[in-house]
């Protein structure tokens, strides 16, 4: 069962990868451009663009002010948020990913194996909440832990879902400076993901 949840716990510690090297410039991570946080929460400051991946099955909203990166090791695309600061920093980054399961898996069974996975593999895992959710109108599980990656701090949450016997996963992974900056954004984006035949 832990190779199900492999790509899960590889999401993690590549966002965490991604984000450590963005971030060590970050400074006060206080904002958009504006200085003050809460533009970024706005979400009508955003026009929303539709990825689709037909190879993959599916289609999510992101802001046009966010890159999208197709090539990111072990996720069908990511999308990160816009600098945050002189250095260039991104504030956080989401992915998305789908595998497919070797057998088949139940919800249940993969949210306690994927849970064990990530306390075992990430460093300082501190799960601080797990509850049922959907995605796409489908059952989905939602966690959301702190975790630590050479000396810094970061904030995830994830969901998940079984369809067809392929794992969908959405993964948000920030400081936790920029993660309530744009945690709105990131339930939107989540909001908008469709699995698509």
């Amino acid at each position: 069962m832990r190779h199900y949840v492999v790509i899960l716990v590889i999401a993690a510690v590549l966002l965490a990868g991604c984000l450590e090297s963005n971030v060590s410039g970050e400074g006060n991570g206080s904002g958009q451009g504006n200085g003050s946080g809460t533009a970024a929460n706005n979400t009508a400051n955003f026009t929303y663009l539709n990825y689709t991946s037909a190879a993959f099955g599916i289609v999510i909203r992101y802001p046009s002010a966010w890159t999208k990166n197709e090539q990111f090791t072990g996720a069908v695309v990511a999308f990160t948020t816009p600098s945050g600061s002189s250095s260039g920093a991104s504030g956080g980054i989401v992915s998305v990913v789908v595998e497919e399961l070797l057998e088949p898996m139940t919800l249940a069974e993969y949210n306690d194996a994927a849970i064990a996975a990530l306390n075992q593999s990430i460093i300082d895992f501190n799960l601080s909440e797990t509850t049922a959710a959907t995605l796409d109108n489908n059952p989905a599980h939602k966690i959301v832990y702190t975790a630590k990656q050479n000396q810094l701090n970061l904030r995830y949450m994830q969901v998940w879902t079984i369809k067809d016997n392929k794992t969908y996963i959405l993964t948000y992974g920030a400081t936790p400076i920029n993660y309530d900056k744009y945690q709105a954004i990131v339930q939107d984006m989540f909001s908008s993901f469709e699995i698509v035949d």
